[in-house]
Order: structure tokens, then C-alpha cells, then sequence
């Protein structure tokens, strides 16, 4: 199998471990919500949200670096170095999470409007944090053993299922945390256990670099442009008991349904992405780059910009439904967090990073999300306490759009030439007249306009034809069963099978 291939192959393992566990997180949104009510489900969100902002300063930014340095490692190398950063990566978990579970307690006495129940919520959520998940998952994955992780977060799910079956027979937003950690230490343990680590005594190596305090420290600032700040910012900044509830679940529910949109949808590329740029470096040189990182962008914006149609046409009542009255504010939301996302991605965020971090440039990386994640918390603190849930939105759709134009700037001499301007009007054109012809002819009748929608859409987009030969040839020596179901959207390629 080609080296192509068994990348594209293990994106495929990748996306499908992610799509699943995206969707259980929002079976996971909707039962929650239903059964435990706003006020307790605030609570669940509040508090998983000061522990999520404190993520990245946990990771140490070993997980990039594990991707950057662990592909072609001796056995050998491979144990020592794994031993040595899951040691001193464990350590730094226990003593911040602790430091952070106390701080929460004193949170509660000085802030009445914080959710009750708290230090139960935030015990639960810390040893969660404790197993050591997603660093071991992130091991698995730089040494190409994707397939691995995801078989175990199919044990994972099943057992999240499990959870989710007893909050509903007994709502509990405690009940539901612990349960996650048990189903957590699980996965971690197999995780651990199947790694090839051999028989080689801890060892730092090559490991630690001059590039590692600035992935941990863009990872850092990763959380001031994440949702995770601005739960903690609405936490603060609001102070009745109702609204602050009433904000943040509305708020979660549209976060939970963005992630799913605008990740999960490309999350293959998520860890294997930058393993891809770093071998596209090597085998083609900035020329590789350019041609990856085109065809990158065009499959995020492809899977993204559609959504925003579907939003317009049918957000309000189907997250209504799902939800009930009392959550009625999230489509909103969602919709114009959509609008930044698909600018955002436009412009190639996420990918710049990951170009950046494949070219050696891991402090203009930092440089660049510093920059944005402090316009982000100074946009919360000036919009949450006016408009709630929507300044935070606000607030991140702007410093996002933001951080992904810098970026795209630091990147101009390596992607000269390289953005499909064309695939990316087709893309943009073909949703744009899919949703007025949707709204034209279903006259506000969600299913109909979203099944006028899914088969106009289309037809526009292969009217327009945005792909290149060079698109399809990248994705042909990648998938070919897949290139030929694109082709009929290629320029020149009318007639062109798989």
C-alpha cells in the first residue's frame, strides 16, 4: 500500500473514531438536558467548562510534539521517550487539576451565583482529567497506530452509553461525570497496556527542544479563543442566578452542535493532518505544501459553508425539538457561530496552524493565537455582560476570524499562488443559491426546504465545476473510489471514472 493510501486510510479511522464521538457527545447534550433540567445542566456545563480551559495548560504541549517526533523512532528511543513524557505529563496533570479543584471551592464561598452542587461536578471532571486519555490516544496515533485507538473508543462509547441509560433512569449531573471517569480510567488502561513501548528505561532524548515551550504556550493561548473561556467569562461576568443558567446552556448547546459541524466533520485530520504536512514537507518540498494545503482547505470549507444553509432552513425547529422550549435561543446561536466558522476557514484556519507547526515556525504559531486569544477575552469582558450568550459568541467568531487572518498572513511566501479562489466560489455560490431557492420554494416548511436544499445545492455546485485536475489527482493517489464520485465536480474531468 502506498504511503498515500495508508494515510488516507488512517484518516478514515480517525474521522469515524471522532464523527462517533462527537454525535455520542450530543445524544449525550440531549439526554442531559431533557432529563436534568437547565439549572443542573448549567451547573454539568459551568463546571466542565473551567476545567476544559484548563486543558491546554495541562498538555504541556507534548501531544504536537509526540506527533512531530515520534514517526520513525527506534523501539528503543520510541520507550524511553514515551516513559519520560507520560511520567512528567501525569505529574503536571495531578498537581494543576488539584490546584484548580481547590480554587473551585473557593470559587463557590466567594461567588453565590456559581452552580450548586459544584464541588461534587468539579471532582468528577478532575479525575477525568487524571486518566490520561487523550495523551495516550495522541501516542497511538504518531507511531501510526490509529486503528488502535479506535478500537478502544469503541469501548469508550459503549460504555458513555451505559452512563447515559442511568442519568436517564436517575438524573444526576455527578452521576453522569463519574461514570465518564470509570469509562475513562477503562480506555486509558488498554491504551497503556497496547502501546509498544518495549523494554528501554525512561529517557528524554531528542524529545524536549526549543519548540516545545512554544507549542505548550499556543496551546495555552488556544484556550483563550476556545469555548471553554467563554463559559468561564459568562460564569463571572453574570450575576443572576436565572440568566447565568439560562445563558450557558444555551450557549453549550450551540458550542456542542458547532464542534460537531465544523470538526467533526474534518477531524481525520486532527493529529494525522500534521503527521500529513510534515511528509508532504519531506517527499515535495514547499511545492507539496502548497498542494496539500490547497486541497485541505477546500474540503474544509466544502463540509462547512453547507451547514450554514441547513441552519438557516431548519435550525430553530429542529434543536427545538430535540431540546424543548426552554433551549429555543440555541439556533440562533448556532447559525452565527457558523457565519465565523466558515470565514474562519476560509481564510484557512486550522490548516495554518498546522502548516506553521510543520514548517519549523512553532513561534509564529504562539505569536499569532496570543494575539487573537487576547482580543477574545477582552471582547468577553466588554459584550457577555450586555448581550450574554451572544457577545460570547460574538466575541469568539471575531478573535477567530482574526487569528486565522494573521496566519494566513505569516504564511504568504509558502502559499503563494496556492488558494483556489474558484473551488472556493463554487463552494460558497452553490449553498448561497441552494438556501434562497429552499426558502423560495418551501415557503418556511423546514423539511421540504431542506430536501429542496440538498438536491438544488448540488446541482449548482456541479454547474459551477470549482475543482482542478490537480485536486482530483491528489485525492485519486489518496482514494481513488472517492476521486471518481468527485470527478463529475472537476473542471475537464467530464467522462473520467475511479
Amino acid at each position: 500500500m502506498s504511503g498515500a493510501r495508508a494515510l488516507a486510510g488512517e484518516l478514515l479511522w480517525n474521522e469515524a473514531r471522532l464523527v462517533a464521538g462527537y454525535a455520542m457527545a450530543l445524544v449525550a447534550s440531549v439526554v442531559c438536558a431533557r432529563a436534568l433540567g437547565p439549572t443542573e445542566y448549567g451547573s454539568y456545563l459551568a463546571v466542565a467548562g473551567w476545567f476544559s480551559a484548563l486543558a491546554p495548560v495541562l498538555s504541556m504541549g507534548f501531544g504536537e510534539r509526540m506527533l512531530q517526533r515520534f514517526p520513525g523512532l527506534s523501539p528503543e528511543a520510541l520507550g524511553g521517550e514515551f516513559r519520560w513524557a507520560f511520567r512528567r505529563f501525569l505529574a503536571v496533570q495531578a498537581v494543576a487539576s488539584s490546584v484548580l479543584l481547590a480554587v473551585w471551592g473557593l470559587l463557590l464561598e466567594w461567588h453565590p451565583q456559581l452552580p450548586p452542587r459544584g464541588r461534587m461536578l468539579a471532582a468528577s471532571v478532575w479525575a477525568v482529567g487524571l486518566a490520561a486519555q487523550g495523551f495516550l490516544g495522541t501516542a497511538h496515533i504518531a507511531v501510526g497506530r490509529t486503528r488502535c485507538v479506535f478500537d478502544v473508543a469503541w469501548i469508550g462509547y459503549l460504555l458513555h452509553a451505559l452512563v447515559l441509560l442511568a442519568v436517564f433512569l436517575c438524573p444526576s449531573g455527578a452521576l453522569y461525570l463519574w461514570g465518564l471517569a470509570l469509562a475513562a480510567w477503562a480506555c486509558a488502561a488498554i491504551l497503556h497496556a497496547r502501546f509498544p513501548r518495549g523494554a528501554a528505561p525512561s529517557d528524554r532524548g531528542g524529545f524536549w527542544n526549543g519548540s516545545v515551550p512554544y507549542l505548550w504556550a499556543r496551546q495555552v493561548v488556544d484556550a483563550g479563543l476556545g469555548r471553554s473561556i467563554q463559559i468561564v467569562a459568562m460564569t463571572l461576568l453574570l450575576t443572576d442566578a436565572g440568566r447565568l443558567a439560562r445563558e450557558i446552556t444555551v450557549f453549550g448547546i450551540a458550542a456542542q452542535w458547532l464542534t460537531f459541524v465544523n470538526i467533526a466533520l474534518h477531524a481525520g485530520f486532527q493529529d494525522v493532518g500534521l503527521r500529513a504536512y510534515v511528509d508532504a514537507r519531506r517527499s515535495g518540498g514547499e511545492a507539496g505544501l502548497r498542494i496539500l494545503w490547497r486541497s485541505c482547505l477546500l474540503y474544509a470549507v466544502g463540509v462547512t459553508a453547507p451547514w450554514i444553509g441547513l441552519a438557516a432552513l431548519a435550525g430553530q425547529p429542529f434543536l427545538s425539538g430535540l431540546y424543548g422550549s426552554a433551549y429555543a435561543g440555541a439556533a440562533d446561536l448556532l447559525l452565527l457561530w457558523l457565519g465565523f466558522g466558515a470565514a474562519g476557514r476560509i481564510l484557512g484556519g486550522g490548516d495554518n496552524v498546522t502548516l506553521l507547526l510543520a514548517t519549523g515556525r512553532a513561534r509564529a504559531a504562539f505569536l499569532a493565537r496570543l494575539v487573537a486569544g487576547a482580543a477574545n477575552v477582552g471582547l468577553c469582558l466588554l459584550w457577555i455582560p450586555s448581550l450574554g450568550a451572544q457577545g460570547a459568541v460574538l466575541a469568539a467568531g471575531v478573535s477567530g476570524v482574526g487569528g486565522a487572518l494573521a496566519e494566513r498572513a505569516l504564511l504568504l511566501g509558502v502559499l503563494r499562488g496556492a488558494y483556489p479562489v474558484r473551488g472556493i466560489a463554487g463552494i460558497l455560490a452553490a449553498c448561497l443559491g441552494g438556501t434562497l431557492l429552499a426558502r423560495g420554494l418551501a415557503q418556511g416548511h423546514a423539511v421540504a426546504a431542506v430536501a429542496v436544499y440538498a438536491a438544488a445545492a448540488p446541482l449548482f455546485l456541479w454547474a459551477w465545476k470549482p475543482l482542478d485536475r490537480a485536486d482530483l489527482d491528489l485525492l485519486r493517489g489518496a482514494s481513488p473510489r472517492l476521486a471518481g464520485w468527485i470527478a463529475p465536480f472537476a473542471r475537464g474531468m467530464r467522462g473520467e471514472g475511479a
